[in-house]
């Protein structure tokens, strides 16, 4: 049952379709109505016709009674003077021009004629037969219509109680006929005009209701669909109604303008985008990006505010570009841009001034006079591009995600020039401490070498004070020249001027000879130092290199560990690479620190154990290493429970491809 159901369905879907595409609109719906209309009017006709003919059948049969009795009354009167009935049924006939004759028959088995209007019919048989005879003998009338032309109807004749004989009486149903005829072209008549005129009146409210208002929204999709969104439909602006045409045609007008607004905005970030690859000044970009909002939607204000990290406003520029002091900014607008900024989200608001009341831009779908929408910050400080209607007026459809996409595109602008002023200071700064560290090596190796040969003589002109003394000048001219040293090897390693020596070694005498290096550090502190490395690894690798990877991260585990702690050194080859892992379980990195790990210069806020400890270049020294052997770094700190680095290095002695710290 449910499959030809299904069946059925299909096939009523594929004839819809074959409707549709073969047929117009107006005859598809136009049809049913028209064929409605002609059932109902032959309906009505056949109705009608029938009960006319009910009422002239019933007239005849009336006739045919009185007649019945007429004769009756001559019968009882006259049963003998056969002449005297024959001229009594020949005037009766000749009175009632509907009757054609009236005959007396005998109930006999062949129904012989015993009186007529036709006298010339007397004694003639064979106008009833058996079956009629016998209801007529019994008491019973009876009708005959066999013949379309004649109406025949058989009565008993009593006299008194008793049955004498029957009154076959025949009518003519050329009157009925006529009567008929004339009905029915009556109706056809009026029938036709009905439908025509029905047909006149739904043609034209399809058109008018449904054909001429769907052809003027196909027009108007027509002519998106060629890139012309400048067309307008009449229902757009007016409130929702229940027509469900109007509801579409409103629909279609929203979408258009949806759409013209959405290229009207991707124009403007294309534009900003041009501008912001021209090289323009960030100021001068947020003015031209403001200007062409306010213009692309209509706004009676659009400008560009700062919230400062303690959540004072700052200065806000206006789209011509003028700066003016955050004081002068409605208190309103000031407390939408401040929670825009704090929640980082797009915020709305149901009106302006003080009574205005907000709702999240992700969420609401209130119409607006005015949009905050904040730009992506990383810290407390933001900005955000604040967007007012003019006056009585809202902001339109896709105004959001239009000032949504210009503060991304000048977040991104901001954010480029600041990364671009960035790496050229940075530039600027790597070059001028390159040559400062290079101009510092001679003085600090001549301090060095100088303090040595003073502390190494024997005489004892110096006191214990001026040794103290000049063992401090050399500590600090040792750590100096490490410094120095550190950074020229970063520089160099930035540069790709150090070659790496790649070698067939063991790694369990290099971590040895690191661990071994470093004991009396971790000793002084408590810090116990444990290797776990296979005596059978052997790798490929550059032993100056590594011994300064592991240098580097055993110490910085050694610094940031108490008393009582551990640092554990493991090592493990793969089939092509081979893992450097140094754990500790010292004081943790903080989550919101992790991205300054590798930056060089940078100190970890890590608690007592980390201040004024080290230069900062250690490990952006060590993920550079990292990097030129075509290795990977990358670090795992849970609160509580320490630190660990791990360096994955290729065991084919390749340095193809550079890795990122994760």
């Amino acid at each position: 049952m449910r499959t030809r159901l299904l069946r059925l369905r299909v096939s009523g879907d594929r004839w819809v379709a074959w409707t549709a595409q073969h047929m117009p609109l107006a005859f598809t719906l136009a049809l049913p109505v028209v064929v409605t209309t002609i059932v109902l009017v032959a309906v009505l006709g056949m109705v009608v016709i029938g009960t006319v003919q009910h009422e002239i059948e019933t007239a005849y049969a009336q006739q045919a009674h009185e007649a019945a009795s007429g004769v009756e009354a001559m019968f009882a009167q006259h049963p003998n003077d056969t002449a005297e009935i024959n001229d009594y049924l020949s005037r009766l006939v000749k009175s009632r021009p509907d009757l054609v004759s009236i005959r007396i028959l005998n109930l006999d088995d062949t129904g012989t004629v015993i009186a007529s209007s036709n006298p010339g019919e007397i004694g003639k048989t064979g106008f009833a037969n058996r079956a009629e005879l016998k209801a007529m003998w019994g008491g019973y009338a009876t009708e005959d219509q066999s013949n379309s032309a004649y109406h025949v109807t058989l009565q008993p004749l009593r006299v008194g109680d008793a049955v004498f004989g029957g009154v076959f009486i025949t009518s003519s149903t050329a009157a009925e006929v006529a009567a008929t005829q004339s009905i029915t072209k009556t109706i056809a008549i009026v029938g036709s005009f009905a439908i025509v005129t029905d047909s006149i009146f739904v043609l034209a409210a399809l058109y008018l209701g449904i054909l001429r208002r769907t052809r003027r929204v196909q027009r108007a999709v027509e002519a998106v669909a060629r890139g012309d969104t400048t067309i307008r439909l009449p229902e757009g602006p007016e409130p929702r109604g229940r027509d469900e045409i109007f509801n579409l045609a409103r629909s279609v007008d929203n979408m258009i303008q949806s759409i013209a607004e959405r290229q009207r905005g991707d124009a403007l970030i294309r534009r900003l985008g041009q501008r912001a690859l021209e090289g323009i000044p960030s100021g001068n970009l947020v003015a031209e990006g403001l200007a062409a909002t306010r213009e692309a939607l209509g706004l009676d204000t659009c400008i560009f505010a700062t919230v400062g990290e303690d959540g004072s406003m700052g200065d806000w520029v206006d789209a011509s570009g003028a700066a003016h002091n955050g004081r002068t900014l409605a208190v309103w607008v000031f407390a939408l841009t401040r929670v825009a900024v704090e929640a980082r989200k797009a915020v709305l608001t149901d009106r302006e001034g003080l009574r205005s009341r907000f709702a999240d831009g992700t969420l609401a779908t209130l119409e607006t006079p005015a949009i905050v929408v904040p730009l992506p910050r990383t810290s407390k400080a933001g900005q955000a591009i604040v967007a007012i209607a003019r006056l009585g007026e809202t902001i339109p459809d896709g105004g959001l995600a239009v000032l949504d996409a210009v503060a991304a595109t000048i977040a991104e602008t901001l954010h480029m020039q600041a990364a671009e002023t960035a790496r050229a200071e940075s530039a600027v700064k790597s070059k001028v401490m390159a040559a400062v560290s290079h101009e510092m090596r001679n003085p600090l190796n001549s301090i060095l070498g100088f303090t040595g040969l003073v502390l190494s003589a024997t005489n004892e002109s110096l006191t214990e004070k001026q040794r103290k003394h000049l063992g401090h000048v050399r500590t600090s001219a040792t750590t100096m020249l490490t410094l120095v040293n550190n950074y020229l090897d970063l520089a160099r390693l930035r540069d790709g001027s150090v070659a790496v020596q790649y070698e067939t070694a063991k790694l369990e005498p290099l971590v040895a000879e690191v661990a071994n290096a470093i004991e009396p550090i971790a000793a002084n502190r408590r810090v116990g130092i444990r290797a776990s490395v296979s005596p059978e690894a052997q790798v490929r690798l550059d032993p100056t290199k590594i011994k300064q990877i592991l240098t580097n991260l055993v110490s910085n585990a050694v610094k940031f560990t108490p008393e009582g702690g551990r640092v554990v050194i493991r090592a493990r080859v793969d089939q092509d690479t081979y893992r450097l892992v140094v754990s500790d379980s010292g004081i943790s990195i903080p989550k919101a620190q992790a991205a300054l790990v590798f930056t060089e210069f940078s100190k970890i806020d890590a608690g007592p154990l980390a201040a004024n400890k080290g230069t900062g270049l250690g490990l952006a020294l060590t993920k550079a290493f990292v990097n030129t052997m075509g290795g990977s770094i990358r670090f795992y700190s849970r609160p509580g429970r320490g630190t660990t680095f791990v360096v994955v290095l290729p065991n084919d002695g390749r340095p193809a491809n550079k890795a990122t710290a994760a």
